[in-house]
């Protein structure tokens, strides 16, 4: 489910109204222009409003500032419904690792996962603190999309290794752990 949804995300970088262009943001960037967008980002404005011209959205040719809002409501959408497979994700990653993981181990375990989760989220702020303009937002979102893939794969690889357990299993007259884990693949897979 979540997969799918980032694609419309994914998509999101090409459409008319996007900034996303990393070359040029790369061309036209030193390290002393970064430094001072990167300070900017830590300095507290007053609070006053300064004289913003009107950036809502023109809905009758739908553009957000005289571009076209495409871009910006495909990532929004995709980046909202992508939320709910990420949870059921997570509700799926736990059940197979509370049904996988022997109850001794599972403290040691689900410590060691939810410190992967907090490292690699750390990861991904300071991705975001390191190219903060929105040039190269776009690039924010194919890593994300990557890494998404990735597990996508990974999970793919278990449940064919889980199958193929199982049968071997089934041929050996000898049905263990693993063919549950296999039907958890039939599960998620509908």
């Amino acid at each position: 489910v979540q997969l799918p949804c980032l694609i419309l995300a994914l998509a999101s970088i090409w459409l008319p109204g996007s900034p996303f262009d990393p070359i040029t943001y790369f061309k036209d960037t030193t390290f002393s222009s970064w430094w001072n967008t990167f300070l900017d980002t830590f300095r507290v404005t007053s609070g006053v409003k300064e004289n913003v011209s009107n950036s809502g959205v023109d809905w009758s040719d739908f553009t957000v500032a005289g571009r076209s809002a495409a871009s910006l409501f495909s990532l929004y959408i995709g980046i909202a419904l992508s939320r709910y497979g990420l949870w059921v994700a997570d509700l799926a990653i736990t059940q197979i690792m509370q049904e996988s993981v022997a109850e001794t181990e599972r403290g040691t375990v689900f410590g060691v996962e939810n410190s992967l989760c907090m490292f690699f989220s750390v990861g991904k702020d300071l991705l975001a603190i390191m190219l903060p303009d929105p040039k190269t937002f776009g690039l924010l979102i194919l890593f994300s999309f990557g890494t998404v893939f990735g597990g996508f794969l990974q999970y793919i690889y278990y449940c064919l290794k889980s199958k193929i357990k199982a049968k071997e299993e089934v041929s050996n007259n000898k049905p263990k752990e693993s063919s549950q884990d296999a039907s958890l693949c039939e599960i998620s897979f509908l």
